[in-house]
């Protein structure tokens, strides 16, 4: 289990596992755009597509409630700690990455427009999506933990309802926003609550476990 004072080697080697999908799933889809292949290579490339980056997600979720368990941070405080954490290097980045990119303008495939770079607070380029979702990921769910410490302190089965509810929300509202950021939401926030559940349930088996050996809970 992952702790500030331990670390679980299994959440790296997930990762790790996790990255290199990442890189096969981007060489396919680039050899799949500049080459003819046949259905098998589309289909890898459809397969690793439709998990990899739910997965990296749902590890997030996963640890989440390691961080905020004994959190005494206010909801501005945590959403400002993320924001310079993911928020400000996706920026950092984006601008980089563009400047790069018009540098090399005359060798790319696709024209490159000064709006791409004014619109980056709000429309993610290319690669560099994945930061701006996972930061509304955790916008959503620390506001989610606001509402229900305030309305609902005693509801045990939050992480259950909100993994129900965006589940409903990805399968009516996905696509459907003009704002991209909302799409993103809609499309990953329930594996962000998968994670979280996947902890919960595994943290209850160790408490289990641990009274059925005679062993301290977790």
């Amino acid at each position: 289990m992952q702790t500030n004072t331990t670390r679980d080697k299994t959440i790296d080697f997930i990762k790790g596992i996790l990255i290199l999908f990442v890189i096969l799933g981007h060489t396919t889809l680039d050899l799949t755009d500049m080459y003819s292949f046949d259905d098998t290579m589309n289909g890898i490339t459809n397969v690793i597509y439709s998990f990899h980056m739910p997965c990296f997600i749902a590890v997030s979720g996963f640890l989440y409630r390691e961080y905020v368990r004994n959190a005494s941070q206010g909801i501005f405080s945590r959403i400002g700690h993320k924001a310079f954490n993911i928020l400000l290097p996706y920026v950092t980045i984006s601008v980089i990455y563009w400047m790069i990119k018009f540098a090399l303008l005359n060798l790319l495939r696709e024209p490159l427009s000064v709006s791409s770079l004014i619109s980056i607070p709000w429309k993610p380029i290319e690669y560099l999506w994945y930061l701006y979702a996972l930061f509304l990921v955790y916008c959503v769910a620390y506001i989610a933990d606001y509402v229900f410490a305030r309305l609902l302190s005693h509801f045990n089965y939050k992480m259950e309802l909100l993994f129900v509810l965006f589940l409903i929300i990805a399968f009516t509202c996905y696509g459907s926003f003009h704002y991209v950021g909302f799409n993103y939401i809609a499309c990953f926030q329930m594996y962000f609550y998968l994670g979280c559940l996947i902890k919960k349930w595994l943290d209850k088996l160790d408490n289990r476990y641990a009274v059925l050996s005679g062993l301290p809970p977790v």
